[in-house]
């Protein structure tokens, strides 16, 4: 079993040499980054499988017109799978293991289903299962370790910022455009939260963290940390919003596993303005939750949870000069009316 964080990151990185002849180096991705979160899941639901499934099936005839909220408390987490596998199952029926997997992907509750879809990985499935690839590939992944418990968020931030490197690298593309490293985001949430440590240590204190470019979830999982360390009672909420949908799906796959709902992270194709102020918001703490935007870019009243002059910027809070645009980096439509 791999143990260490370098050893399960070249661990992950090495099944590319199973896939090589039938995906293209660019394409290594659309194996590796699904299968990695699926691996991640099965851990996390595994020791509550039994527990679902008894609750699924004493409440199914009612489930149409029942609240999920049986199978997630039953669970443990924000989402579940009424399927009877596991990654260990499916392997057990190898003829079966790609219309098996797909029933396993097809039975996480709609939260989780609706990330992974974000992979498009049933097409990539299929070209696994007809190349003879589908169990070997997952045979690999069964002897990784990723569960919570022994890989911390922040560890699996690192792994998965490590295959992005390499994935960019084999596209001949730099790195540090599709993340930044952890060592700068410490340096970053250290600025953003040493001039504040007094308000911080305020009994109960609740701290909105707003990430409008959030990546894999680094910076917010770090500074809820950060916050956290300083008053173990503060209640910390984290939002964000995401344009890449692999990107996107691993970190909201992650705070999943770590938040009540996960609810509060959003794929968008704009910056974030503050509504009081009119500025643009970097990685901030404000009161005002990061919504998914229209496609069209426009934001409207209905968008906002609070009106404008609800808008208190907290502690944390750090706007750029009211003379920064408000378009992201990836398109020229974002825009506040």
């Amino acid at each position: 079993m791999v143990t260490n964080f370098s050893e399960k990151a070249n661990f992950i990185w090495s099944i590319a040499d199973l896939i090589r002849d039938t995906f293209k180096r660019g394409q290594y991705q659309d194996v590796i980054l699904p299968l990695t979160v699926l691996r991640r899941i099965d851990q996390v639901l595994e020791p509550t499988k039994a527990r679902v499934l008894e609750t699924y099936h004493e409440y199914k005839d009612r489930l149409a017109t029942l609240p999920d909220g049986l199978l997630r408390k039953a669970s443990g987490y924000a989402f579940y799978n009424t399927s009877p596998y596991t990654f260990e199952r499916l392997l057990a029926d190898p003829a079966n293991l790609a219309d098996n997997l797909r029933q396993y992907i097809n039975s996480f509750s709609p939260n989780m289903r609706e990330v992974i879809e974000k992979f498009n990985f049933d097409n990539t499935l299929s070209r696994l299962d007809e190349a003879g690839l589908l169990y070997l590939v997952m045979e690999r992944f069964k002897g990784v370790d990723l569960h919570p418990d022994r890989v911390p968020n922040e560890e699996m931030g690192y792994i998965f910022e490590e295959l992005i490197r390499k994935f960019n690298e084999a596209l001949n593309e730099n790195p540090g455009e599709h993340f930044t490293p952890r060592e700068v985001i410490r340096l970053m949430v250290s600025l953003l939260v040493s001039p504040d440590r007094e308000s911080l240590s305020t009994p109960h204190i609740i701290r909105t963290v707003a990430d409008p470019c959030c990546g894999t979830g680094g910076m917010l999982i770090i500074d809820k940390g950060a916050i956290e360390e300083i008053n173990p009672r503060a209640d910390v909420h984290l939002f964000g919003q995401e344009v890449n949908p692999e990107t996107y799906a691993v970190c909201k796959s992650d705070l999943y596993m770590k938040s009540a709902d996960g609810a509060t992270l959003r794929t968008s194709c704009s910056a974030v303005r503050c509504p009081a102020t009119d500025t643009l918001a970097s990685a901030s703490t404000t009161s005002w939750p990061i919504r998914r935007t229209a496609r069209t870019g426009r934001w409207t009243e209905t968008q906002w949870s609070g009106r404008p002059s609800e808008v208190t910027p907290g502690a944390l809070a750090r706007v750029l000069p009211a003379s920064a645009t408000g378009n992201c980096s990836s398109c020229s439509i974002c825009s506040r009316e």
